[in-house]
């Protein structure tokens, strides 16, 4: 019985990541829907989180992270894939210990929610440079305009990142009450 068990947790975690991947790489087709694949992508991995737990969650992002920058034309999105997915396994971390009765405040649940968002968007803004080469597309004459008003580009950035978070996050939440169920109980 026991290896039954863990055959089913690897191919359940396995397909989950395969559809995943196929996201990721959708979202390299459709450009104009890609954080929402990209996000849709990594609610999968909440879905295995609550079906099997953190340990299996986060060998499903790995795999899914490896087979993206394999297959995915666009590498990029891989580390996107893996923030939301970071983001949305403390969000599963914390709904867990509320479920088993570890009193978790809302305040302290955004918080930490809060903490781990501006942690991974501080690590976006500052590789951003670093890793496309942004200073060619500061040559470009529209671009140009705005960079002589950096102070309203980040105050409009970190605005735009803010209301992102509370968007991605609400709409997980509701993923998980109106769907989850489906996936859990093997549904589909």
């Amino acid at each position: 019985m026991q290896l039954y068990v863990k055959s089913n947790k690897v191919a359940y975690s396995s397909a989950m990541s395969a559809v995943a991947v196929i996201l990721i790489i959708l979202g390299s087709v459709f450009e104009n829907c890609t954080l929402f694949l990209l996000a849709a992508a990594s609610f999968l991995m909440g879905v295995v989180f609550r079906k099997f737990g953190l340990k299996m969650a986060l060998t499903a992002s790995i795999v899914t992270v490896v087979l993206g920058l394999l297959l995915s034309p666009n590498k990029f999105y891989c580390g996107t894939f893996l923030g939301f997915a970071f983001y949305i396994l403390l969000s599963e971390s914390i709904y867990e210990r509320r479920r088993l009765g570890k009193a978790v405040s809302k305040l302290k649940e955004w918080v930490l929610k809060s903490a781990l968002f501006h942690a991974l968007l501080l690590i976006l803004v500052l590789s951003y440079r670093l890793l496309t080469g942004a200073a060619i597309l500061e040559t470009f004459s529209w671009l140009a305009a705005w960079s002589s008003y950096p102070v309203f580009g980040i105050i409009l950035f970190i605005v735009a990142m803010e209301i992102f978070w509370v968007i991605f996050d609400r709409v997980y939440v509701f993923f998980q009450v109106r769907y989850g169920h489906i996936f859990i109980k093997g549904e589909l």
